[in-house]
């Protein structure tokens, strides 16, 4: 792999003087690096196996150079949308998910996210988040597997909010925003990652800090808001986790069908039920605010 990523550095930036730092940890598709060109740092982003089933990468490069317009990201000076292949001026800095939990900056990241989705820019495409989970469904569907009994009914649970979920404000979103995509930097939080990104409502990406504890995301809603916090945006904080939970059991489901557990030595069959059971979990707690809602 490393040799891989050296002879596509040294295409790209036309140079022998290409090195290989280390690798950055996170994600369930991409492997990260840091690379050296002449000294110089950068990020190095290849791809997984099957990563162009999910994401359409012209979209990305196009909802990309808005979010850099925002300077709310680093600089990518090299994008390929046949493979994927992306390479950015590295951020020199500490992810979130590598700091302790209570040190969260979160006034600083309700105000990168309000940067975002008061920008009254858009995306070039809407999230679709409905269409989305019916794309994914279909992979495994197409490869003549079926689709778990519990999830089938959890999710016709979740279809009775969608009405309510479509007529809410669409707004450009990361799409993607748990702790591992922001970086606090000597320049200030920045956030990374915008495979995802599109036009939703703005809760989305607040629901999105909760993925690894739904706590986080709660707080990260109070601080956003602050006082202002009614039934109404506790339940679309709790369905699109909801949402978003059944949306990563269908990749992790697609991934285990097709051998991606042995080959990355994680168990997405694991990951996949475990996505399952919240989803199941936060049905319940949406139910009890649905009574409420306007």
């Amino acid at each position: 792999m490393v040799d891989k990523i050296i002879n596509e550095a040294k295409k790209i930036f036309v140079t022998d003087n290409v090195k290989v730092l280390e690798r950055l940890l996170g994600g369930m598709s991409n492997m990260t690096y840091v690379i050296l060109v002449h000294d110089k740092p950068y990020t190095f982003r290849l791809p997984g196996p099957n990563a162009y089933h999910f994401v359409d990468r012209y979209v990305e490069q196009k909802n990309l150079k808005i979010f850099e317009s925002l300077n709310v990201t680093n600089e990518t000076v090299y994008f390929n949308c046949e493979d994927g292949i992306k390479v950015s001026k590295y951020l020199d800095g500490k992810s979130l998910n590598l700091v302790d939990r209570s040190s969260y900056p979160l006034e600083d990241i309700a105000m990168l996210l309000k940067k975002i989705h008061t920008s009254r820019l858009k995306a070039v495409n809407d999230y679709n988040p409905f269409g989305r989970l019916e794309q994914y469904e279909n992979l495994v569907l197409d490869l003549g597997h079926s689709l778990d009994s519990k999830y089938l009914k959890t999710k016709a649970k979740f279809l009775e909010y969608k009405p309510y979920l479509d007529k809410q404000k669409k707004v450009i979103a990361h799409g993607d925003a748990q702790p591992s995509n922001f970086i606090i930097t000597s320049r200030g939080l920045k956030v990374v990652d915008f495979e995802f990104s599109g036009n939703i409502d703005p809760i989305y990406d607040l629901a999105c800090f909760g993925n690894i504890e739904l706590e986080d995301g709660l707080d990260l809603l109070k601080v956003y808001y602050g006082e202002r916090i009614d039934d109404d945006k506790y339940f679309r904080f709790y369905a699109w986790r909801c949402f978003q939970a059944l949306q990563w059991y269908n990749v992790a489901y697609f991934k285990e069908v097709v051998g991606m557990s042995k080959e990355l030595k994680l168990d997405f069959k694991k990951i996949a039920s475990n996505y399952l059971k919240l989803a199941n979990k936060l049905i319940k707690v949406i139910e009890k605010y649905k009574n409420n809602l306007k």
